[in-house]
């Protein structure tokens, strides 16, 4: 081999090698890099994790107080109790409701109301849009403020149906954390129904009596069947409720006979419950009730109903001249109640 060739040799075999620790430098470079980027992603996921736990414990910790307000409607402690308060988030309202409990008497200090209208926004967009968004991370916060005033020392934050429908809900409860800096308690449907029945049946009820409690929502309706001493014993939830019937059916203002019929066809087609002919009593709340109420329906029956149907269905603008009911101790947290006639 000649000389020329030996150097040609050589110097092809060096940048080989050149070539070589090269690509192995790169592989080492992107071992290190990936194995950074698991380190990190191993962080991350241990960060997501005690995150998660973290909500866990502040929803326990919500679901604790709730059902100590709960409790406290069928105590009647001597003295003055301390101001607790609701914030509801439901399909057409967000309600705020501070109270206190004084010699067993209920004591309304204050509250707010806003139409917010989530079931509409999700019947509407199957999810919540970031105006949506914002205008309810605005109210919470507001409303937070003003329990504040109020004096609120013990407050639960409760998501119903919003929480539970369309594409986004966990972008609801994202911004009531931020804008209350405390996270939300999304009650599932028999948590609600059980609440629900726990207030509207407290001091409407015997003990032992059984009786059925009937919530009509905006979103949905909640159906529960129980005692005061032995608790919830059938529950059923239906995604019947006022703000999703009207945004399906009702075209027209006041609704038009054949709408009105196909609002009833949809209700008969999605709710079914099993009845128990042992309950004489059933009692209706939500805000369907209140309007109710405030027309004067105190007993709910086939012709009072017809009668109501035919006044909000008339267009006149009744109701919005009838003052409300006078206020009771259920109601300062639950809403007024009605009687339901059980055949």
């Amino acid at each position: 081999m000649s000389t020329t060739a030996y150097y040609v040799v050589v110097i092809l075999l060096g940048v080989l090698n050149v070539a070589l620790a090269a690509l192995a430098y790169t592989q080492r470079a992107r071992q290190i890099r990936g194995g950074r980027l698991h380190e990190q992603q191993l962080r991350l996921a241990e960060s997501r994790n005690e995150l998660a736990e973290t909500r866990l414990r502040r929803l326990d910790d919500q679901i604790e107080l709730m059902g100590q307000i709960r409790d406290a409607l069928a105590i009647a402690p001597a003295g003055r109790g301390a101001a607790v308060g609701v914030i509801d988030v439901g399909s057409a309202t967000m309600r705020l409701t501070v109270a206190r409990r004084t010699d067993g008497v209920w004591e309304r200090l204050g509250g707010e109301r806003a139409f917010l209208r989530l079931g509409a926004a999700l019947e509407r967009d199957g999810g919540y849009s970031d105006a949506v968004l914002d205008s309810a991370g605005a109210e919470a916060h507001r409303f937070m403020k003003t329990a504040e005033e109020l004096g609120c020392e013990r407050l639960a934050i409760v998501v119903t149906a919003p929480g539970r429908s369309g594409r986004n809900p966990e972008a609801l409860l994202e911004r009531l954390t931020v804008a209350t800096g405390r996270a939300p308690c999304l009650l599932s449907p028999a948590q609600e129904a059980s609440l629900t029945f726990a207030g509207a049946a407290a001091g409407m009820l015997g003990g032992g009596e059984p009786g059925v409690v009937c919530d009509v929502g905006g979103g949905s309706t909640e159906i529960s069947y129980g005692t005061v001493r032995g608790g919830v014993d059938v529950v059923g939830s239906f995604e019947v409720g006022a703000v999703r019937l009207a945004e399906r059916v009702f075209k027209h203002d006041p609704p038009t006979p054949g709408e009105l019929e196909a609002a009833r066809e949809y209700t008969r087609r999605h709710l079914a419950f099993d009845r128990r002919d042992t309950a004489r009593v059933a009692l209706v709340t939500g805000g369907c009730a209140h309007t109710l109420a405030r027309l004067g329906v105190s007993v709910l029956g086939p012709e009072t109903f017809e009668q109501a149907i035919a006044k909000l269905a008339s267009g006149n603008g009744e109701v919005k001249g009838v003052p409300p009911p006078p206020v009771t101790g259920l109601s300062l947290v639950f809403g007024n109640m009605l009687f339901l006639s059980v055949m």
